[in-house]
């Protein structure tokens, strides 16, 4: 998004009011094509050996991170994991786990420690199952069903675990690859981004506006003839922009 796009999408939200449908689907249309990439080859830089290094694992859990790590590209000191690589983890619901997490921090020094921390204070079962209750959410109560599992006090929630990893582990465990249907990442750039679009903040607070913001994602994905998260990756772009003029 350029300087002029976003001044004028944020003009008229400063008016209250919402930018028309051929607005947005401009906006959106400009970050689909800048970056030109099919979405699940969306890879981040991973730091793998350091994870690995670290002392809180168990044996197995550690085996896991090798495995993961022994399967993904190499690229200087570190890995490059994509969307594709999580999504081939759902064999195993803690490989999934770790693989999402490992996408979410890439390179950030403190994603092992925090991953750790999910994992040792709940325990591998308890993360195992949780990844396997999100799937029976989405299944039977869809985006909705699936924010009240993952939030405080659902049948999938995980201490330590906020809505910005917890839709990432949902995303990459439910998400339908064929029909492009299912949960998406909601994060404080989505959701900013969600707001300056369609006027609803904040997407990650509850599940009906989880759910609204799931739903238009798909809407404006038909009209763009691209996956719903392709929308939550173009959001995730525009977010951070839309933030900075915003508060200046």
């Amino acid at each position: 998004m350029n300087d002029h796009d976003l001044k004028e999408l944020l003009a008229i939200r400063r008016k209250d009011n919402l930018p028309g449908d051929k607005v947005v689907r401009l906006l959106l249309k400009k970050e689909l094509n800048a970056v030109n990439q099919p979405i699940e080859d969306h890879a981040v830089r991973w730091s793998a050996d350091a994870w690995i290094g670290a002392e809180p694992w168990s044996k197995d859990t550690r085996g896991r991170l090798k495995d993961l790590r022994d399967h993904l590209e190499r690229d200087g000191s570190g890995r490059m994991i994509s969307r594709a690589d999580v999504f081939d983890r759902r064999g195993d619901p803690l490989d999934l786990f770790l693989a999402a997490m490992a996408w979410g921090f890439g390179d950030r020094g403190y994603g092992w420690y925090r991953t750790a921390t999910v994992i040792n204070t709940a325990g591998e079962a308890r993360v195992a199952r949780a990844v396997e209750t999100l799937q029976r959410a989405a299944e039977e109560g869809g985006s909705a069903g699936t924010w009240k599992a993952w939030s405080r006090g659902g049948v999938a929630k995980l201490p330590g675990l906020g809505t910005a990893f917890a839709s990432k582990v949902a995303y990459f465990a439910c998400f339908d690859r064929t029909t492009g249907r299912g949960p998406l990442i909601a994060d404080i750039n989505t959701a900013w981004a969600f707001w300056a679009l369609h006027g609803c903040w904040d997407s990650r607070s509850s599940a009906a506006r989880y759910a609204a913001y799931v739903e238009w994602a798909q809407n404006e994905a038909d009209g763009l003839e691209c996956r719903p998260d392709d929308i939550e990756r173009a959001l995730f772009m525009i977010g951070p922009a839309v933030y900075r003029e915003w508060k200046r």
